[in-house]
């Protein structure tokens, strides 16, 4: 299981390294050491509403196996706020004044991850940090509010990946993307790593990225280098498309002002500040909603989904209920769907081929989305 690790209040993150290696390699988990603190945000000052955006935050990074930092051992009943580990950590455990009441939360996370473990999500863009920096990988805010979701690759997975279809692939992995990232502005890719760039655009695929300067390494020829540098990007200036084989270079270090250039339409559009994620299920198409704001958001979202799909339900992972939702459709020919939050709030747009109530009673397909939902209230409450 990759597991990576979030700080509360800090901006250290080993989030999106787990998540896209569990993607990458189609791995049903993506865990990470979560709600970790330094004294000024712990302290047993936590509330289970602070943690539930935080937990919000961390599902739409990809995780979806919590491990809380730290239950310490309270061995005192007489001792309260009891032992903790130094100043480090929630202090999440029996001393808390909630403890009782915070139920409500552990329900939640078990009904929200047991809809996130099912099927495999849906990534839009791939992007390769670089070849010189091995400390982490920063978020990508900006891809995000514009609804696309992403994952990171490492020089073992940019070995591997191939053109299939217009998309980038890595052999093994669920799905292909849509872009494929030459991350920042980054001046030095090897030539292993161009010679991959190259072998993508010639099959089909879409390439966003600015020219390097030269290799990291020694071992390879500088005026190697330099001639397939020029063969893929020529004179193109930044902010130009450039067709190269049978795929396309947008000359840019922006993802989103990629996309853009490229005409990659969003699957997710909805008015700030409104993120989501998607998975597939089966037939099925599962979106995760969330509001990271601290004002409520009524708002119209439109979502990518397939030609057949003819019905949506919003499923609250807070109680449990699901409601059906009307669907519109939209010029661009997604689904529009009504969607109103409190703070912090979040939901769950499942949307399927059937049309009914009945028809969805009917489906006993033990994989299907609303089967795990059921299953996941039932074993935690």
């Amino acid at each position: 299981v990759p597991v990576g690790e979030f700080w509360l209040g800090q901006k250290k993150d080993l989030v999106r390294t787990a998540t896209s290696l569990a993607h990458l390699y189609n791995r049903p988990f993506a865990a990470a050491e979560s709600f970790s603190a330094f004294r000024e945000n712990g302290r047993w000052t936590l509330t289970p509403r602070q943690l539930k955006a935080e937990t919000d935050s961390a599902w739409i990074r990809g995780i979806n196996r919590l491990t809380v930092h730290s239950y310490v051992h309270q061995p005192y009943t007489n001792c309260v706020p009891g032992v903790s580990l130094g100043f480090f950590g929630s202090q999440f455990n029996r001393n808390l004044p909630w403890w009782d009441e915070g139920l409500a939360w552990s329900r939640y996370v078990a009904r929200g991850q047991a809809l996130l473990t099912a099927g495999f999500p849906l990534a839009d863009v791939l992007i390769f940090r670089d070849e010189t920096n091995a400390m982490g990988v920063p978020d990508v805010p900006t891809l995000n509010a514009a609804g696309f979701d992403y994952d990171y690759a490492g020089s073992e997975i940019v070995a591997g990946l191939f053109a299939d279809g217009g998309e980038t692939r890595f052999d093994g992995a669920p799905h292909g993307y849509r872009l494929f990232q030459l991350g920042g502005r980054e001046t030095h890719w090897t030539l292993v790593t161009l010679r991959r760039v190259r072998d993508l655009l010639e099959g089909g695929a879409c390439v966003a990225g600015l020219p390097p300067r030269e290799s990291p390494s020694l071992a390879d020829d500088e005026n190697a280098v330099r001639a397939l540098v020029a063969e893929i990007w020529g004179e193109a200036d930044e902010g130009v498309v450039r067709s190269v084989g049978r795929g396309h270079l947008a000359v840019t270090d922006d993802p989103v002002r990629a996309l853009s250039l490229l005409g990659v339409p969003s699957p997710f559009i909805a008015s700030s500040p409104l993120v989501a994620i998607s998975r597939q299920v089966g037939g099925e198409r599962l979106w995760f909603v969330s509001n990271p704001s601290g004002g409520p958001v009524h708002a119209t979202a439109e979502f990518a989904v397939g030609a057949n799909v003819r019905s949506a339900e919003l499923w609250d992972a807070m109680d449990g209920s699901r409601r059906r939702a009307e669907v519109q459709p939209s010029a661009s020919g997604r689904a529009r769907v009504a969607i109103d939050l409190p703070p912090h709030g979040s939901i769950f747009v499942v949307f399927s081929t059937a049309s009914s109530d009945a028809d969805i009673a009917a489906r006993s397909d033990p994989q299907l989305v609303s089967e795990i939902f059921r299953g996941a209230s039932r074993q935690y409450n």
